[in-house]
């Protein structure tokens, strides 16, 4: 017989999912709110009253048993009859509370109901839903005409329900699992070093270890990570799910071609692409303001409609953004929520790291608290998870937002002002000091005791006000504020050591800053919920540094895979006696210009020289512009470039058999030095200027100061360092990404060879030591050209 066991809360989440009634925006550490509010009542009830009993429901079914467990917040004996009592804090008015407008509260209160008939035979059990107000401690209670019966056929038939879905699913797993048996690699022959990556990926699944992959550009990354984490999900591993994480579409599209090698072999396999709301709604601009809650026609009877088509996008398998549209314009929901339905009868889940990682966004349905931890992790350049979970962990507060909150809400009073005000007053002290020192900005040793409760008190009187105000102009202001202070609140809760806290004076107001120095312990708290993660990137060096940003667990695995192309297809050079330091930048840009003139004027073909920064790019190239080698055209990226902008920037770059060759300009780090396929003749070579650190800035600073303190003065190499040198490997990237690509990477400043620095760069790049720094680069990159490669007639 399997057993599931749940808490009630996450097996009626996993249920309800909010079906029914009205919805509900929901603020951050509700329950904790409440605390307060639950002991001032139980307080003040009589002495005979049990609060906090234990409860625990069993239901067979066929070969299940469903066990939940909870507490029911006071059972107590009146006039010969026990009453079992359910407690919830609300801002709203108490005249305006209708309980069926909370079907969650009412369906746990049902269960409670039921397991107190159960231990109570023949007795009569009543159930009573009271509501009480968090500041004021006012309640109002409502009584249930249920009997034992209606709960009991309630909770026997939500359990049932419950229980036939796991068993379709169960179902559906034994297909997969017969075609995940006779899986084979999906291409007739392995690359170099993807059999060593194939067997490391198993061992670290079956050890439930991290693995942290460094593999260079070529040796198939994606296929020798995917194959293996898919083939052993039949093998009972202990997960159920596999999350592929990405930043980039490109990303998406190779697990994409993967998969599709791997059906033709007649691989069956749910596999959910989630795409971000804003980029799937189809419907008309102005439905989007309201996205999400209930003025949105595309939620209506969401739950039950999608019930009914669900079972149709299943059977596709591949479920993309594209098939899951098509179906929703026809039934007229909400792509994204449907898409979110399908994602609990997925095996694999396709989706940006944010689903995961951002506080704001995941997806809480997997990782409620009393869920099984049966997760896979698949984590794609995975270097850049550091700098985009220290955005999602980061959040700030500005005291305009809280003014216009104020201005909005003129017309109510109460606990909504007094909270807007004590937050006020605190941003106004801030703004004084900083003014009576003379500074920008003021470093916080720790958050107001009260400034969370307060925020938290906000968004619940918010919620109440947004579910009775009519649709207007008022109402989405006041929901964009709400959505951001929800933001905020959930950044503010896990706030520690790991954190900046600081005020900056912005337009004669002040800014609150919430800065994550450190994202690795908070993305550990996500990645535990898994039995194991696969870090794999072509850039994961130092990997002291890695583990700690990333978050791996300890006694992780690690593996190394140099490039499986030919050494003798790539040339690594330095140009020595070139300083790109800020302040000799002015002195040496006619010599960086020199240089990256002669590389590109060397060979005819397609370049791009990699900048710091767009001040530094403009600079060299008003130089280039006087003196670059005739035929070839100079393209510049700009800041801020449209998705058509830089598809055009591309295409001009990349142009093979024009007239004439091409010299893009581009920022290190930025749209074209990662995650973009250049291969043959769409580029041959790559200059890089600088070691492409981080300018100097606050932030910048602070990081720098916290690992200094944090890793025995390390402030350095942890802020600027690898940061930058990560840049530098990713853009030589670009170069090579088919074994048949040739191409010259140069590298331009003196820091390139201090040791720091160099025992960043991959060993390969400095196979001929001799000849990896020469100030006769241009004699050595007219030798590899003119010299026939193996194969060549």
């Amino acid at each position: 017989m399997r057993v599931i066991e749940l808490g009630v809360r996450e097996f009626l989440d996993l249920t309800l999912k909010g079906a029914g009634g009205r919805a509900e925006f929901s603020p951050p550490s509700r329950a904790l709110l409440g605390t307060a509010a639950h002991a001032r009542v139980t307080a003040r009830r009589e002495e005979a009253y049990q609060a906090e009993v234990p409860m625990r429901f069993v239901f067979e079914w066929q070969d299940y048993r469903l066990v939940l467990r909870g507490r029911i917040d006071g059972v107590v004996p009146r006039a010969g009859r026990w009453v079992v009592e359910e407690i919830k804090s609300t801002y709203q008015a108490q005249e305006k509370i209708q309980p069926e407008q909370h079907p969650f509260h009412l369906a746990q209160l049902r269960y409670y109901h039921h397991c107190e008939c159960l231990r109570r035979p023949g007795e009569r059990v009543v159930p009573v839903l009271t509501y009480v107000h968090p500041l004021t401690f006012v309640e109002r209670s409502f009584t249930m005409d249920w009997t034992a019966y209606d709960s009991c056929r309630f909770v026997e038939q939500l359990a049932r329900e419950f229980l036939a879905r796991e068993e379709v699913r169960a179902q559906w797993r034994r297909i997969r699992n017969a075609s995940l048996k006779i899986l084979r690699f999906p291409y007739p022959m392995m690359r170099r070093g993807q059999q060593e990556l194939v067997d490391a990926v198993e061992a670290a699944i079956g050890a439930r270890r991290d693995l942290l992959v460094e593999a260079a550009t070529g040796i198939g990354k994606t296929t020798g990570v995917l194959y293996p984490a898919i083939r052993l999900l039949a093998a009972r591993r202990g997960y159920a799910r596999i999350f592929y994480l990405t930043a980039k579409s490109a990303g998406v599209e190779i697990v994409r071609s993967t998969l599709a090698a791997l059906r033709a072999q007649g691989l069956r396999l749910r596999v959910l692409y989630l795409t971000a709301k804003e980029r799937c709604c189809p419907y008309a601009a102005d439905v989007r303001p309201e996205c999400g809650d209930e003025y949105c026609r595309f939620l209506e009877d969401f739950s039950t409609r999608a019930a009914q088509i669900t079972p149709e996008l299943l059977g596709m398998e591949e479920m993309t953004a594209e098939r899951i549209a098509v179906v929703a314009e026809r039934e007229k929901l909400c792509p994204f929520e449907l898409a979110l339905e399908l994602s609990l009868d997925a095996d694999l889940i396709v989706c940006d790291y944010n689903y995961v990682f951002d506080p704001s966004v995941y997806l809480r349905r997997f990782f409620l608290p009393g869920l099984p931890k049966n997760h896979l992790f698949l984590v794609d350049e995975a270097h850049n998870l550091p700098p985009r979970s220290r955005e999602m962990y980061s959040s700030g507060l500005q005291e305009s937002t809280l003014l216009a909150l104020r201005q909005l809400l003129g017309q109510w009073q109460g606990s909504l002002t007094t909270c807007v005000n004590a937050l006020l007053r605190n941003f106004g002290l801030w703004y004084d000091e900083a003014e009576v020192e003379g500074a920008r900005a003021l470093r916080l040793t720790a958050l107001p005791d009260e400034l969370l409760s307060w925020v938290q008190s906000l968004l619940e009187v918010m919620s109440e006000l947004l579910l009775d105000m009519p649709r207007g102009e008022t109402r989405t202001r006041l929901r964009e504020i709400f959505f951001e202070l929800h933001h905020f609140a959930r950044a503010a809760e896990g706030v520690s050591r790991e954190y900046a806290l600081y005020v900056t004076l912005e337009r004669k107001q002040a800014v609150l800053h919430l800065f994550c120095l450190h994202p690795g312990p908070l993305l550990r708290q996500r990645l535990e919920r898994g039995i194991a993660t696969v870090f794999f990137s072509a850039t994961l060096s130092p990997d002291r540094y890695f583990r700690d940003l990333l978050g791996a667990r300890e006694g992780g695995m690690r593996l190394d895979l140099p490039s499986p192309f030919p050494p003798e297809h790539r040339l690594y050079l330095h140009v020595p006696d070139v300083s790109t330091r800020y302040l000799a930048r002015e002195a040496t840009r006619p010599s960086v210009a020199q240089v990256i003139a002669g590389v590109a004027g060397a060979r005819r073909g397609n370049y791009l020289a990699f900048f710091p920064s767009y001040a530094y790019l403009g600079a060299v190239w008003a130089e280039l512009m006087l003196h670059k080698p005739a035929g070839i055209a100079l393209h510049a990226q700009q800041p801020a470039m449209t998705l058509e902008q830089q598809a055009e920037f591309l295409r001009r770059v990349c142009a093979v058999g024009g007239k004439q060759a091409n010299l893009g300009l581009a920022v290190m780090g930025g749209l074209f030095g990662e995650a973009v396929d250049m291969p043959g003749e769409q580029l041959v070579g790559a200059i890089i200027v600088g070691p492409g650190l981080p300018g100097v800035g606050m932030r910048q600073e602070l990081i720098r100061e916290y690992f200094d303190e944090e890793r025995n003065g390390e402030g350095f190499f942890y802020a600027y360092t690898v940061p930058g040198l990560i840049r530098v490997i990713q853009a030589a990237g670009r170069v090579f990404r088919t074994p048949r690509d040739r191409g010259v990477v140069v590298l331009l400043d003196d820091r390139f060879l201090e040791d720091v620095y160099r025992e960043l760069l991959p060993s390969d790049w400095q196979a001929d030591d001799s000849g990896f720094s020469t100030a006769e680069y241009l004699p050595v990159i007219e030798q590899f050209w003119e010299s026939p490669m193996p194969g060549d007639d």
